[in-house]
């Protein structure tokens, strides 16, 4: 008599699993058809390729920068770049 009992209260706990699984994915599609929402997540810029600053130097009033102080300013701002973490 216990083993039907136990096998009654293991269908039962079965059957909600599969009714609170069925309505995660009725609400996930729910929101893909009505919300115009995709089933793959969006990405980040990391993972899209990335970003990348090209810095100038700006020359007002015949200024010339050498090669040196662009090397120079270069390995300035790598510094300060790394010394973030990024």
């Amino acid at each position: 008599m216990a083993s039907g009992n136990s096998t009654r209260r293991a269908l039962r706990g079965m059957s909600w699993l599969l009714i609170l699984t069925g309505v995660l994915i009725a609400l996930i599609a729910g929101g893909v058809v009505w919300d115009k929402q995709a089933w793959t997540p969006k990405l980040a810029l990391d993972l899209e390729g990335g970003t990348e600053i090209i810095l100038a130097p700006q020359v007002q009033d015949g200024v010339v920068i050498t090669e040196e102080q662009l090397l120079q300013a270069v390995s300035i701002i790598r510094q300060r770049v790394d010394a973030a973490g990024v």
